[in-house]
Formats: C-alpha cells, structure tokens, sequence
C-alpha cells in the first residue's frame, strides 16, 4: 500500500512531496510513503485517487496544498504493478479560492479543493477542478488526457461557464469516454450535476 504520514519540522520547508522509501517483505508485499506537506495534515476531506491499466502500471494522483493560496496536483507511477513508485511530480498549479460563510451561527472561512480524479481507459484520463487564472472565484473542473504514461497531459476546461464552485466530483472513462459529477451552487444551492466531454452540464436532482 501507499500511505501518508506528517512531515518533521525539518520537512515543513519542503515545496512539494517526495518519495520517501520503498520496502519489500518476503510476501512480496510493497509500501511507500509519501510526506504531507504541512497545510494537508488537518485536511481530511480529500483521499489520492488510483488508476491503472493492464500492463502493469499504475498511478497515484492527489492534492498538496503548497501556500495559503496555491493548491497543487501530484501524480506518481508504477511501473511495475504497484511494488514501487517513482518521484511524484507536480502536473498542475492552482490559486486558492476562500469565502465567508456562517456555520451553526458562527463565520468561518472555506476553501476551494483541486478534487482530483484519475482513470485509465486506454490513455490516462485526470480530472480536477482550479481557479480561473484571471479571476480565482470562478472555479472550472478540467479535464486532460495523457497518451505517454503520464508523462503530459493536454487540459481542456470539462464544465460549461455557468458551474459555481464545483465540489464532491465523481469521475469515470471507459472505451465509450469519460464523464464527471459534481456538487455545483449555480443555483443557490448545492445540486448534483452531469457531463460528458464536448457535452453541456445536465442537471440531475433539482431537490424537494
């Protein structure tokens, strides 16, 4: 397995993860860690995202937060179906978008999330939402495709203009395409919205 753990305070000035250690038993069992970068110890809403396909590899995507106000996507690759794992590299950089809100009577701050997803369905699909790079409110989920093992990906923006904070997404791809959900508050409101790629955003549950 592949788990996380805090940084030392030596680790806190580190920009971004590092591969730590890789150590095999006789069961031929595999782990590694990975260090959190300090501003991701007391998130616990985001879990790294697996893929992998039939040749043996497999990736690990997940969000660092490298500032205040700038989140980050790392994904890292086995080779060799999951016993080792290279260096993670960063694959996208975002601006942190906070607002204002009341919680049981109480303001208090929230904070976009990247939300990454991963899937493999003949070429590696990752998905994830970020900032609009001229205007941080304006929140996108994206989509890119990555045809050399994860090596680059071409980003497209996934949802339509009229999406609001996307959050909570699901995502999946197969032989057919890729398609995503998510939470969205264009409508004052949270609701779960639908869409495929080169498709526009269809609306699932209205509520009651």
């Amino acid at each position: 397995g592949v788990y996380w753990r805090p940084d030392s305070e030596e680790e806190h000035s580190r920009p971004a993860p590092a591969a730590l250690e890789t150590d095999l038993d006789s069961t031929t069992a595999a782990s590694q860690q990975y260090p959190l970068a300090p501003l991701d110890v007391a998130d616990q809403m985001l879990a790294p995202q697996l893929a992998a396909d039939s040749d043996g590899h497999v990736w690990l995507a997940w969000q660092t937060r490298l500032a205040e106000e700038t989140n980050a996507i790392c994904v890292a690759r086995s080779d060799d179906g999951g016993m080792t794992f290279g260096s993670p590299r960063e694959v996208r950089r975002t601006t942190v978008y906070s607002w204002d809100v009341m919680m049981r009577g109480r303001p208090t701050k929230r904070r976009t999330r990247m939300w990454p997803r991963i899937a493999f369905n003949g070429s590696l699909q990752l998905c994830w939402v970020e900032s609009d790079p001229t205007d941080a409110s304006v929140q996108r989920l994206m989509i890119a495709e990555s045809t050399d093992l994860g090596e680059t990906f071409e980003p497209t923006v996934l949802s339509s203009p009229q999406s609001v904070r996307p959050t909570f997404v699901g995502f999946f791809a197969d032989s057919n395409g890729a398609a995503a959900t998510w939470l969205d508050h264009r409508n004052d409101a949270q609701q779960p919205f639908f869409t495929t790629a080169g498709a526009d955003d269809q609306l699932v549950f209205a509520g009651q």
